[in-house]
């Protein structure tokens, strides 16, 4: 019973936390906010943040895993719903939930991205990063085999969209280059969707 009590408080206390950073996060963005700004507004010590996380990477990680439940939910209910859809409208919506995700999360994303930073590659290597490749690389080759063909390589080029919208290249796309979501959209279904269904 004790131990379910201190779970709660745990899980309790990991909400205040991550609303918290993110609330502030969202008024001042990630880079200009302080591990101590982020205690005093969740009402816990430092020292009780920095045993949780050491750095803001991992806060951020933590907010993005919450983040990346959400969307890989989406898709899913998504597919469900649209079973009757063609593999291209498919891809290109799911393509379209993830740039929605980068382009609210794009702040999180950089920093889990960023130098200090230990875990650089953790987005690769979670199971939610995996569960999006495979509905990808499913749909990729699933288009493929209804036309008899077994090229190009579906793994290769679900990796390959996926990294399209990693969230520095799309925060140079949108704000250097001018190019709108849409456009963004358009060009990823162009490069990498359209040469599977001809």
């Amino acid at each position: 019973m004790l131990q379910r009590k201190e779970r709660r408080d745990y899980q309790e206390n990991r909400r205040i936390i991550l609303n918290s950073a993110q609330e502030l996060f969202d008024a001042h963005g990630v880079e200009n906010v302080s591990m101590r700004q982020i205690a005093q507004l969740a009402g816990i010590g430092q020292g009780t943040l920095y045993r949780r996380y050491a750095h803001k990477g991992e806060l951020c990680i933590d907010i993005m895993k919450e983040s990346m439940h959400r969307i890989c939910d989406e898709i899913q209910n998504y597919l469900y719903e649209s079973r009757d859809k063609t593999i291209h409208h498919k891809l290109e919506k799911i393509i379209e939930f993830m740039l929605n995700f980068v382009e609210k999360q794009s702040q999180n994303l950089s920093a889990i991205k960023a130098p200090g930073c230990e875990q650089n590659s953790i987005i690769y290597s979670t199971p939610l990063y995996k569960s999006i490749h495979a509905i990808i690389c499913e749909l990729l080759e699933e288009a493929l085999r209804a036309q008899g063909r077994t090229t190009p390589d579906p793994n290769y080029t679900a990796d390959a969209i996926i990294a399209m919208m990693a969230p520095q290249l799309y925060v140079y796309h949108r704000m250097d280059k001018g190019y709108s979501k849409d456009e963004i959209k358009e060009n990823i279904c162009r490069l990498f969707i359209d040469p599977f269904i001809q």
